[in-house]
Formats: structure tokens, sequence, C-alpha cells
């Protein structure tokens, strides 16, 4: 006994084409849902540089700490810097590591934070000449422009 099955050109080739059509759209939808998380990845990386750049650019004072004298960035212009990446209400969680190290940026900003430590400490005392770990650390940054791209729509 067997049992025939006949379906009609039209309606196999609707079956077809619909398929086809959610194929697509499911295609679509993930490289949409891709490129909307690698927006959000550059948004973030973005505003982090930039409150670094920020921060590092604030103008030097000279503060008394536990009686020592300190040259330090001008707090009230830190704590700008920092509010506005904050009201960038930007949550680094939504993000993998993998994700935030994909290109290096974040690394290659720390390797150029420590250098300008390194290159700014006086090896007898371990004192920062932070005048000039701050404008290294500026010059840097901006130097980092060059390599990543997306950082010139600042």
């Amino acid at each position: 006994m067997s049992i025939e099955i006949k379906i009609k050109k039209k309606r196999l080739y609707a079956i077809l084409s619909l398929s086809v059509i959610i194929l697509l759209l499911s295609t679509l939808a993930f490289y949409i849902s891709h490129l909307n998380k690698e927006k959000q990845i550059i948004e973030y990386k973005s505003a982090v540089y930039s409150s670094l750049l920020c921060q590092f650019s604030c103008p030097v004072k000279e503060i008394l700490i536990k009686e020592q004298k300190n040259i330090v960035p001008d707090p009230e212009c830190i704590s700008l810097c920092t509010r506005k990446l904050k009201e960038n209400n930007l949550d680094q969680n939504k993000f993998n590591e993998k994700d935030l190290l994909n290109d290096n940026l974040l690394s290659d900003i720390d390797t150029s934070i420590n250098q300008c430590r390194k290159d700014n400490t006086d090896e007898n005392t371990s004192n920062i000449n932070y005048e000039k770990y701050y404008k290294c650390n500026v010059e840097k940054l901006i130097s980092l422009k060059n390599k990543y791209n997306y950082l010139n729509t600042l």
C-alpha cells in the first residue's frame, strides 16, 4: 500500500519561496544584530578613550597631600571628564572581554600609559614628573587615532 502525495507546482513553489524568504530574513536579522553590537562596542571604547584623553588634558595643580606637595590634575576637570562618561550610560558588562579586546585599543591605551609612567619616573627616587607624564599621555593617546580610525569621529 503506497500513499501518494500530490502537490501542485504552484503550492510547491510558494512553500520553497516562503522558506527562502524566511532564511534571508533570519540572516538579515542576525547581520543587523551583529552590526548593532559592533557599533555599541565602538561607542563604548570611543567614550572610554575620550574620557581618558579629557582627564590627561586637565590642567595640573600643586596640591598639599599628607604634608607633601603633589602635582595632580584639577579635580573639578577630572570630575567633569568622568561625569561625561557616566552620562553616556555605557555598560561594559554588556560586552565580553573578547569583544572589547578585538582590536587592541584598550591594551594599546594601557601600554601607552605605562610607557609614559616609566619614561617620566625618576629611577633614583621613584618620583613621577606628573606634568610631563600627563603631556606624554595626551600625545600618545592622540597618536592612537592614526591606528584606530573610528576615534577620528570624536
